[in-house]
């Protein structure tokens, strides 16, 4: 039963691995971090865990989005001055 997960990394380093053609490329991580799940309660109970912190997640995030004031963007997109087109002479 035994089940090997990948769960992250440590902390992260920067390492520069730019060439003179492009200076600026930098790599970015760490050593992987393993847990082995022994009995199907463990990897049942990180499961469960992990899927309930998401959704609790997401539903702060869209109460948070539910609360915006759109009213000043909405009010500037209708003080917007009227494009018209000049009628053209034939």
């Amino acid at each position: 039963m035994p089940v090997k997960f990948k769960l992250g990394q440590t902390p992260s380093y920067n390492e520069n691995i730019g060439t003179e053609d492009e200076p600026n490329i930098v790599k970015r991580g760490g050593d992987p971090v393993y847990y082995t799940f022994e009995t199907l309660e463990d990897i049942s109970d990180f499961y469960v865990k992990a899927i309930a912190f998401i959704n609790q997640t997401l539903n702060e995030g869209w109460i948070k989005k539910d609360s915006i004031d759109w009213t000043p963007y909405e009010n500037a997109l209708n003080t917007q001055p009227e494009v018209t087109e000049e009628p053209t002479e034939e």
